[in-house]
């Protein structure tokens, strides 16, 4: 009897852990800012190059809509589809995944509801909901961005079957494309990661700031420099020939968690960045500690 009632107080404990997690989700899709996410993320990606000509002129995937200097017919969809996460992508991305829970967190903290949801919660399972609500948003609106993104280009571009048998196989070679279907699968389940990941930056301001211009625009700076840093020391390794750390530098590039041509490659960028998540997790739960104590003092 004993067992029944523990299994019971148990389910009832994970129900309103997922519904409490649900219900975070919820909040980050708030309409308008889901809208900015999923659209802004789809035409980040139609910023990507799909084309170069003969004088090494290079287009986007939007200009390869509207030029007749792009031969649209001879590329395949799948091809544009692979390439459309690029450049631009690691700048915008960490602001437009995040601005609902960006937004939703600069409304808590100016309201006040921060401390009534931190006495029914209590710190550690409100960090925990509001770190997985944040990862699991961040994957979601980079996969339907992506999809998106592909229906856009879909009337632009041939499907694989457009091409004749020997084309197509030459055109899934060039690719590294055995079989579509898992390709695509892998490829989604890739891009939910690396959606998971950009929301890294926003995670870790939203922990020390909360003044709302702050919050949008600083996730953008910080992926910057993160970036321009990691090119320096590319750059240095190449110069110097040290391969062993180029290498180890590589991994920390969030696309390679879609990119890199071996699992491994991929399994140590994802476990590098599911560890940062970790940190900044272990930094939130100091700092709503810091701030319970610091609005007991007040009261006191």
């Amino acid at each position: 009897m004993g067992e029944v009632i523990r299994k019971q107080e148990g389910f009832k404990i994970g129900s309103r852990a997922f519904g409490k997690l649900a219900g975070e989700i919820k909040k980050n899709c708030y309409l308008p800012f889901s809208l900015i996410s999923v659209f802004g993320t789809a035409f980040t990606c139609l910023l990507s190059y799909c084309y170069t000509d003969e004088k090494r002129t290079s287009y986007t995937v939007l200009q390869a809509f509207f030029s007749d200097e792009v031969p649209r017919e001879t590329i395949p969809f799948l091809e544009v589809w692979k390439d459309g996460i690029g450049t631009w992508s690691f700048l915008l991305l960490p602001f437009l995944l995040s601005v609902g829970y960006l937004y939703v967190t600069a409304s808590e903290q100016k309201s006040g509801s921060l401390r009534f949801s931190l006495i029914r919660e209590g710190n550690i399972r409100y960090c925990l909901t509001k770190t997985l609500s944040h990862m699991l948003c961040g994957g979601m609106f980079m996969v339907l961005g992506y999809l998106l993104y592909g229906l856009l280009c879909l009337p632009f571009f041939p499907l694989l079957s457009a091409f004749p048998a020997e084309e197509a196989a030459y055109h899934l070679g060039l690719l590294g494309i055995r079989s579509v279907p898992v390709f695509l699968a892998v490829r989604l389940f890739g891009v939910f990661f690396y959606g998971m990941f950009m929301n890294l930056f926003s995670y870790l301001v939203s922990v020390f700031f909360s003044d709302t211009y702050i919050l949008l625009c600083l996730p953008m700076m910080l992926s910057y420099i993160y970036s321009s840093v990691l090119g320096a020391l590319e750059s240095r390794w190449m110069d110097s020939g040290k391969e062993k750390a180029l290498e180890r530098t590589q991994l920390f590039h969030m696309e390679n968690v879609f990119m890199a041509p071996a699992w491994k490659g991929r399994l140590c960028t994802a476990g590098i960045f599911l560890g940062a998540y970790i940190l900044v997790f272990l930094l939130f739960v100091l700092r709503v500690r810091e701030w319970t104590i610091n609005a007991e003092e007040m009261r006191g």
